[in-house]
């Protein structure tokens, strides 16, 4: 029998405590998304794309922003379009990654991509938040991308 709790959240009927007690199940809530609270919140960015020859990519994420390259037979251009910089070449996914805002954060997740997302020298894992931060290293495939944080909201 389901406690009062475990009637509120939609398949967890099935649910049960190892130690018999009556204590409802707590389980994990999701992070609410961006907009999920209200509108989005704007970060001001720049993208320094490029080891050798570095060049800047002013930025504003207010949403979710695909990171990827373009596909001109598909008629496809991601939020964020990689494509002038060599991103085919580097190994860039058409929808590699996803840029997040949130009030208290900037996060990146990895969408599936073929050839992986590391930040600061970590794979992370596909479809997982992680959180960013000024100064952080990104790579997108064989792309070097480096963030710096000009605006967060509130500043």
């Amino acid at each position: 029998m389901a406690n009062a709790f475990q009637q509120d959240l939609p398949g967890t009927a099935h649910l049960k405590r190892l130690d018999n007690s009556k204590t409802p199940i707590s389980l994990p809530r999701p992070v609410p998304g961006p907009g999920a609270d209200g509108p989005a919140v704007p970060w001001r960015i720049i993208l320094y794309i490029g080891t050798e020859t570095i060049t800047p990519l002013r930025l504003e994420v207010s949403g979710p922003m695909i990171v990827g390259r373009g596909d001109p037979a598909e008629n496809y251009v991601p939020n964020i379009d990689l494509s002038p910089f060599g991103a085919q070449d580097a190994g860039v996914s058409r929808r590699h990654a996803v840029l997040l805002s949130t009030a208290d954060g900037l996060y990146i997740r990895d969408a599936g991509s073929t050839n992986g997302t590391h930040v600061n020298g970590f794979l992370i894992q596909p479809n997982q938040p992680y959180r960013l931060r000024d100064g952080d290293k990104i790579e997108l495939g064989q792309m070097h991308l480096s963030l710096r944080i000009a605006s967060a909201p509130g500043q």
